[in-house]
């Protein structure tokens, strides 16, 4: 397994950072936000926690079909969420290979700092790779966090798609 560590400072506060995470576990929204997840399944939620007025479940299961360097995979994303400090989530692909990522977050000046760890097996790539490889996909999926916020703000995509007022 390889070693991941990264750490930044995002411009939101933390109760903004939790509303995203929070439209993440809508898979019709989520697609929207990454359009290389292709289609998921929510297969379990157990346990619940809350914070800023939205509730999570502590565990979450998905089955998602992915696309990943041309290619579709499927695998099955198991999320352990623990408002508002930890959203971690393990990548079981079908093909044996499993990855997991921890995210912890603190409120500091100017946004909240987001301390990343994680421990990557992807499948048949070189581990030398793997390290730039999750960089690039974690950064891509960052930006796409934010020009959906600039887009649609903290609404689901069938919020999004009903007229202004209703």
């Amino acid at each position: 397994m390889v070693r991941l560590s990264m750490e930044g400072i995002v411009p939101m506060g933390l109760r903004d950072v939790w509303r995203l995470l929070w439209l993440h576990l809508d898979e019709n929204t989520v697609r929207a936000i990454h359009p290389w997840m292709l289609s998921g399944r929510v297969v379990g939620d157990e346990g619940q926690g809350s914070y800023a007025d939205l509730t999570f479940p502590a565990r979450h299961v998905v089955e998602r079909e992915v696309r990943v360097a041309r290619r579709a995979l499927q695998n099955t994303w198991t999320y352990r969420i623990a408002p508002p400090t930890m959203f971690a989530y393990e990548i079981r692909g079908s093909e044996g290979f499993a990855s997991t990522i921890t995210n912890t977050y603190t409120e500091v000046p100017g946004g909240t700092r987001i301390v990343t760890e994680g421990s990557l097996g992807i499948g048949r790539v070189p581990g030398f790779l793997q390290r730039p490889v999750v960089g690039r996909l974690l950064e891509r999926a960052d930006r796409e966090d934010l020009a959906y916020l600039r887009l649609h703000g903290f609404r689901t995509v069938t919020e999004t798609a009903r007229p202004k007022g209703t």
